[in-house]
C-alpha cells in the first residue's frame, strides 16, 4: 500500500499558512471579529476556574444577544485554548498574551486544515 506523503512544496505551503495565520492573530485587535468577545469567554472561564462553564451562568450571557456560547457542545477548541493559556501564564499573565495563546488553537487548526 502506498503511503501519501506531503511533498516539499506542500510542507512549504503549510508552513506559509501557519506563519500567515500566526502573524494575523498577533496584529488583530481584541474584538476585531464580531463574536470574539463571547467566544473568548469560554476558554478564559476554563483557564480561570479549571472547569467547564454552565450556559446559564450570568457572567457568560451576553447582554446584547441574551445567550452564551457555553451552551454550544463543541469543547475541543476552548479546551485547547485554555491549555495554551495555562502554558502562557507561566511566562506572562498579560491579557494580550493570553488572548494570543487562545487564538493559537485557531492558528494551528487553520494551518493543518
Amino acid at each position: 500500500m502506498k503511503k501519501n506523503k506531503l511533498t516539499w512544496g506542500e510542507w512549504a505551503f503549510v508552513l506559509f499558512c501557519f506563519l500567515f495565520y500566526l502573524s494575523w492573530s498577533l496584529v488583530q485587535p481584541y474584538t476585531y471579529g464580531p463574536d470574539e468577545e463571547m467566544r473568548f469567554q469560554i476558554p478564559e472561564f476554563i483557564y480561570l476556574y479549571g472547569s467547564l462553564p454552565n450556559g446559564f451562568d450570568e457572567r457568560l450571557i451576553s447582554p446584547n444577544w441574551g445567550f452564551s456560547y457555553a451552551f454550544y457542545p463543541c469543547w475541543l477548541g476552548p479546551l485547547c485554548s485554555a491549555l495554551f493559556m495555562k502554558i502562557t501564564s507561566i511566562f506572562s499573565q498579560d491579557f494580550f498574551h493570553l488572548l494570543c495563546a487562545a487564538r493559537f488553537t485557531s492558528v494551528i487548526s487553520g494551518a493543518l486544515t
